[in-house]
C-alpha cells in the first residue's frame, strides 16, 4: 500500500502547480454576473412604501425602473428624466443584498432582492442601520416585471 502513496502525493503536487492558460478568461465575479441578469427596463407591478400602496397610481403614470450596471433610474412618468441612484449588490448573501445611494440627497437605503425569471422583488429600509431580513418586514417593497426588449 505504501508504494502507491508516493505517486499519489506527486500527482497531487503536480496538479496543484499546473497553471491555467493565460488566455483563459477569469471567472466572472458574482456581482458582475448578477448585473447582466438585472439590466433592462422593469415596469412597476407593486409599490408599497410605509404601508401605503402606490401601485395603481404609478402603473397609470407609466412608472418604471431602468437598471444598468451600478445604477437604478426610477422614472415616475413614462417620459421623465428619472431619479438615478447608485447601487451595489451582494448576490452571495441569503437573501441577496443591495445598497442604494442617492448622491444628490446623500441618502442610503439597505435592501434585499429576489430575481425570479422576469420578476424582480426589492425590499428596502430607509433606516441605514437595519436591512430587512424578509420582504414582509421591508419599509418599502417593489415588485417589477421585465419589459420585453423591442426588436
Amino acid at each position: 500500500m505504501s508504494r502507491f502513496v508516493l505517486p499519489v502525493v506527486l500527482l497531487v503536487l503536480a496538479l496543484g502547480f499546473v497553471r491555467a492558460d493565460d488566455n483563459d478568461p477569469e471567472p466572472p465575479r458574482p456581482a458582475e454576473a448578477e448585473w447582466k441578469k438585472l439590466q433592462g427596463t422593469w415596469d412597476i407591478v407593486k409599490m408599497v412604501v410605509a404601508g401605503m400602496d402606490a401601485s395603481k397610481e404609478l402603473k397609470d403614470k407609466g412608472a418604471h425602473l431602468v437598471i444598468t450596471k451600478g445604477k437604478f433610474a426610477f422614472h415616475e412618468k413614462a417620459n421623465d428624466k428619472g431619479e438615478v441612484v447608485t447601487v451595489t449588490l451582494d448576490p452571495r448573501k441569503k437573501p441577496p443584498e443591495l445598497n442604494l445611494r442617492n448622491p444628490r440627497q446623500n441618502e442610503e437605503a439597505k435592501g434585499i432582492y429576489k430575481l425570479d425569471k422576469d420578476e424582480l422583488t426589492i425590499g428596502f429600509s430607509f433606516d441605514q442601520k437595519e436591512r430587512p431580513k424578509v420582504f414582509d418586514n421591508a419599509q418599502a417593497l417593489m415588485v417589477l416585471k421585465r419589459r420585453p426588449v423591442k426588436k
